[in-house]
């Protein structure tokens, strides 16, 4: 089961206008391919990523497209109210029937002056509003019910990248989403911490899912040249603390990585799926199987957007 996560990367010779309609012509394609779900991202302030609102990008989407599951990868519940959150899902779930996910995570998506404007809670304030918002959709509340009435409940999904987060979500019998795209060191012990915490009432089955970053190319030097914006934009953002646009790839050729920025995208992981099509699928198949994995969610980001859509096409062929 293939899927795939946008975050609407922005280059530097676009507009953000740009990358939206990128975004949604993807979906389009993506919907026609045969992908399971499309899911947007939530960052703030951010001038390389134009996804602020994924429950806008999905109305938006669920009119465009037939078939494809549309979610959040996820709504950052530490800035938003909870009540909130459940309404507009039951809207989106009440318009599009069985499309809607509705995935959470715990991150802010933002920098610390962002966090201000955007009033983010704690972490702690966070899982507060998770168990308000879940309770909510449930219909749990004695004194409260949330419009409109739905027949389905959207999804509820969690997302993180640690054994904490696999366990919460185990607990609770939601699927959970492992963002090894951002990094890979606690892959191992999250997903034990699902399968072994799994329970739930309602004899829902556990799902795993690997939300991992790639591209695939006929050969290996033609990914190493691909990845080249997203290698530079790493170096910028967690070494050298500039926020900019993705460079175009000729530009991004002529920067080189230091030592030490070399070493943390080595570290990471991120680079791990990227490279030459049948490589890197038989990778992916090798941890897929290793752990059980119910499904990849691919986020991809390249200069072309049919490079992120013939990345999506090849791993479609994954057994």
């Amino acid at each position: 089961m293939i899927s795939y996560l946008d975050q609407t990367p922005v280059f530097s010779h676009e507009r953000h206008s740009d990358a939206l309609q990128k975004t949604l012509t993807l979906a389009q394609k993506m919907d026609r391919l045969g992908c399971q779900r499309f899911w947007f991202s939530e960052h703030h302030g951010a001038p390389f990523f134009a996804s602020a609102a994924p429950d806008v990008m999905i109305g938006k989407t669920a009119a465009l497209t037939d078939r494809i599951q549309l979610g959040a990868g996820g709504i950052l519940i530490r800035n938003h109210n909870p009540i909130q959150v459940a309404e507009r899902f039951a809207l989106l779930e009440t318009l599009h029937p069985n499309r809607i996910n509705l995935g959470i995570g715990m991150a802010t998506g933002a920098d610390p002056f962002g966090e201000q404007y955007l009033n983010s809670s704690t972490s702690e304030e966070g899982f507060n509003k998770l168990h308000t918002l879940s309770t909510m959709l449930n219909n749990q509340a004695s004194n409260f019910r949330i419009a409109p009435y739905f027949s389905e409940q959207p999804p509820l999904w969690v997302l993180g990248k640690s054994p904490y987060m696999a366990q919460y979500a185990a607990e609770r019998g939601l699927p959970y989403v492992h963002g090894s795209f951002i990094d890979m060191s606690d892959e191992e012990a999250s997903f034990t911490a699902y399968r072994k915490s799994f329970q739930s009432d309602k004899g829902i089955n556990p799902h795993l899912v690997l939300a991992i970053f790639a591209l695939v190319y006929d050969t290996e030097e033609e990914a190493m040249i691909k990845v080249a914006p997203y290698k530079k934009w790493y170096a910028e953002v967690y070494h050298r603390r500039q926020y900019l646009p993705f460079s175009e790839t000729e530009v991004a050729l002529n920067t080189r990585l230091s030592d030490e920025e070399q070493r943390g995208l080595d570290l990471s992981g991120r680079l791990r799926f990227v490279g030459q099509s049948s490589a890197v699928l038989e990778r992916v198949a090798t941890i897929k199987k290793k752990y059980a994995i119910d499904e990849v969610m691919i986020i991809s980001i390249a200069q072309s957007a049919n490079d992120r859509l013939n990345t999506v096409k090849a791993f479609l062929n994954i057994p």
